[in-house]
């Protein structure tokens, strides 16, 4: 009962373009980007049951990547056209051919100590002359213990002592270093909040989840 109150909920915010995917594609249009001409792959695909499904008809083409071999056939039977690969997605990032314009890295948190540390610097490789990325990041953490290993992660690729707040700013400074470092620069970026009306509920929602929308071209 629980899970169908949760499955109507999330079909009238998507009904009313409230899931936070779909306002980042619409974003994205009143840009200007041609996103229906345009290459885009899902690092961790998942089922496709909610991310995947809202995107992927904005694009040309779609490529999905998932590590659990048990998500295949649900990921082929929504989305019969695309190109599916089950496999660890670094070790994919490490070795694929695949050029693209569009990469969505929605790297599963919980109990993840690396978050998306581990794309950089391969996801470079993988990326068109002019791309888009979004990442999902953490800048802030309220009511959660880190581990020691995600604790010094977080110091360590932010360059920051304080690990439970991070300034988008200041992850800015570290995505546009580790472009310029491989060849690119960020022309544009924003944010929007993965959780629903995040500041009314920000005390009682552990870590804030938001996507890094960046648009990037190489120098």
């Amino acid at each position: 009962m629980v899970q169908k109150v949760k499955n109507l909920f999330w079909d009238a915010r998507r009904s009313l373009k409230l899931i936070p995917i779909i306002q980042e594609m619409e974003e994205l249009k009143k840009r200007g980007v041609p996103l229906e001409k345009m290459r885009a792959l899902e690092m961790f695909g998942g089922y496709g049951h909610q991310i995947t499904k809202d995107y992927a008809p904005y694009f040309k083409e779609l490529e999905v990547w998932e590590i659990d071999p048990d998500c295949e056939a649900s990921l082929r039977k929504n989305f019969p056209d695309a190109k599916i690969r089950i496999g660890d997605s670094y070790a994919l990032l490490k070795n694929s051919d695949a050029k693209v314009d569009f990469v969505i890295a929605d790297t599963a948190l919980s109990d993840n100590p690396n978050e998306h540390f581990r794309l950089f610097p391969d996801i470079f490789r993988i990326l068109n002359d002019s791309a888009l990325v979004i990442l999902n990041t953490v800048p802030e953490i309220q009511l959660e213990v880190l581990s020691k290993e995600q604790s010094d992660n977080r110091k360590r690729f932010y360059n920051t002592e304080d690990p439970l707040n991070i300034p988008m700013e200041k992850m800015l400074e570290k995505y546009n270093a580790l472009c310029k470092e491989n060849g690119f620069k960020i022309q544009w970026w924003f944010t929007n909040d993965r959780y629903f009306m995040y500041s009314a509920r920000k005390g009682s929602i552990k870590r804030r989840l938001v996507h890094l929308v960046m648009s990037l071209e190489r120098l």
